[in-house]
């Protein structure tokens, strides 16, 4: 997602960089530099792969997008048990 705003881009990804022997990994929201490429900043707060409700332990639905408040630099999300919003700043 780009935020022409801020010059940023936001990537979602399933897991969090260093996922390794990590049990309790997250989805990271990476944001990104478009013109060269570089790392801003990595957030695990979301939860990308809902793995305890989904019977197929995996949960790729529609529901999964970011909705971006770029005057505000905030990204709303459906929570994994989909009955509320999470938020965070970046």
């Amino acid at each position: 997602m780009l935020d022409t705003r801020n010059h940023v881009a936001l990537v979602a990804h399933l897991y969090e960089e260093a996922t390794t022997g990590d049990n309790n990994a997250l989805s990271e929201i990476t944001v990104l530099d478009p013109g060269t490429g570089e790392v801003l900043a990595r957030h695990p707060v979301a939860n990308l792969v809902n793995s305890t409700l989904s019977t197929s332990n995996f949960d790729f639905t529609s529901r999964r997008g970011l909705f971006v408040d770029p005057a505000t630099r905030t990204v709303y999300l459906v929570n994994p048990w989909a009955n509320g919003l999470q938020r965070f700043t970046y």
